[in-house]
């Protein structure tokens, strides 16, 4: 029998005292940017490095949530073999997917409840056919691993745990999730203690400290709208539960919360109740009405321009002049400055019996305008692979609605199309330099915009 510790791995480890670069990674890379893989095929390290030495590693520097002083195998074949090995002796080890250097799911095999819940929580739409029907989530975590990590847990996630509950995790283990894997982009480990089959509590961090500001000031802003909704209960219970802990520890800023019931359960197509949460959540974070004003038409504009200069400079003199006069013609009206989420699309929103959540607010903003959030419920299933086709006319149209049933001129909904599209397409890049989802498609994104707003 293969013992996980006569396997080719290197220890791995976090130092404290390690610098803010000590722990760098820019994982998915611009296409100008050579891709990363790992100068050895059979081992990786996540110990503190070197921003080239990150780079060049392709170590995944969210596994600093899962371990502590542990083990990264990262030959495929030699993962499998460990991780069904662990899953049959129930030995601490963590199964890394889809991709051993940007893992969106880190699953504690010897403990079969934590792949469990992954699995049933962010796959459940998957369709139970062939392996998975057959397999459990444990041995199916097992068999698709692309990398595996040995050792005990994370002291950065057990320090935080104590000081949010305010006492230590009884037999603790964990499991990761992050949406892509990605260094800068939020990651959750999720704490299951004293034997129970789901996790108790999430810490959440990004893993890079370079973009660790996004977390702090997400937390910051939602805690100020928090404060700013009050009494207005059927807003207020949408928002994430409040964090038991938000700080730094270790040099790292983590949030640690409670598990919310509603996770898991986002992605259901309520339009009539996602709306109606939406104007109550304006009204209640409105600092008042305001006139749209020549500020206002320049940081449009400038939205326009920079988007369309990178996909579509061809186009980018005709449609900026095209936004120009329709917000021009729009000058002087009356609007209300709200509350702004950022991402308000049916992907970070949950519906259970009548109540609901909305997540990730990661672009949340204390005061904006109303457009975007409307716009991003139409925008946001691209994310999704959704075919454009007659798509757009369509949502121009429920825009135009949704801004007459609120009493605001509906041509803003055709003026702000452009630098909806062209802030969702590029949003990420600006903040972390490297490629978001939008950007995939972004050349046909903004010509369908085109089309619409030039017709």
């Amino acid at each position: 029998m293969v013992l996980l510790s006569e396997l080719d791995a290197r220890t791995v480890g976090a130092d404290d005292q390690s610098p803010r670069d000590g722990f760098y990674l820019r994982p998915r890379a611009p296409p100008y940017l050579h891709a990363i893989e790992p100068q050895n095929p059979q081992t990786t390290k996540l110990e503190p490095m070197t921003p080239k030495e990150a780079r060049n590693s392709g170590a995944p520097l969210l596994m600093r949530l899962a371990v502590e002083n542990g083990r990264l195998v990262t030959s495929r074949p030699l993962a499998v073999l460990a991780a069904l090995i662990s899953r049959l002796l129930r030995q601490r080890a963590y199964a890394l997917w889809p991709d051993v250097a940007h893992p969106s799911m880190v699953a504690d095999l010897g403990y079969p409840p934590a792949p469990s819940w992954l699995v049933e929580t962010f796959e459940s739409r998957r369709p139970r056919k062939g392996l998975r029907r057959l397999l459990s989530p444990a041995t199916l975590s097992a068999l698709r691993a692309r990398g595996l990590a040995t050792g005990p847990p994370s002291e950065l996630v057990l320090e935080a745990f104590e000081r949010g509950v305010g006492r230590p995790p009884e037999r603790p283990r964990l499991a990761l999730y992050s949406t892509t894997g990605e260094a800068h982009v939020k990651v959750m480990c999720l704490v299951f203690a004293g034997g129970d089959r789901s996790p108790s509590v999430v810490v959440k961090m990004i893993p890079d400290r370079e973009f660790s500001f996004r977390l702090r000031l997400e937390t910051e802003v939602v805690e100020k709208l928090r404060e700013r909704i009050g009494g207005s209960k059927q807003v207020a219970d949408a928002l994430p539960l409040p964090p038991l802990h938000a700080g730094e520890i270790r040099g790292d800023y983590l949030v640690v919360q409670q598990l919310d019931p509603f996770a898991g359960k986002t992605s259901r197509e309520d339009r009539t109740a996602a709306l109606d949460w939406l104007r109550a959540f304006q009204s209640a974070t409105s600092l008042g009405n305001d006139h749209w004003s020549a500020d206002d038409d320049e940081r449009e504009l400038k939205t326009v321009r920079d988007a369309w200069r990178r996909a579509r400079p061809e186009a980018e003199t005709r449609v900026a002049a095209r936004v120009s006069e329709l917000l021009a013609e729009l000058r002087g009206q009356p609007l209300i400055r709200c509350g702004v989420h950022g991402d308000f699309w049916r992907g970070n929103i949950a519906h259970e019996q009548g109540r609901l959540r909305v997540y990730d607010w990661e672009w949340a903003q204390e005061i904006g305008t109303p457009f975007f959030d409307i716009w991003m419920y139409e925008l946001g299933p691209i994310r999704l692979a959704e075919p454009l086709g007659e798509w757009l006319e369509r949502s121009l149209d429920r825009v135009r609605q949704e801004l007459e049933a609120r009493s605001i001129d509906p041509k803003f909904a055709l003026a702000t199309l452009a630098p909806a599209m062209g802030h969702f397409v590029f949003r990420e890049r600006d903040i972390t330099g490297s490629p978001g989802t939008g950007e995939e498609n972004a050349g046909s994104l903004l010509e369908a915009a085109e089309r619409v707003l030039l017709k």
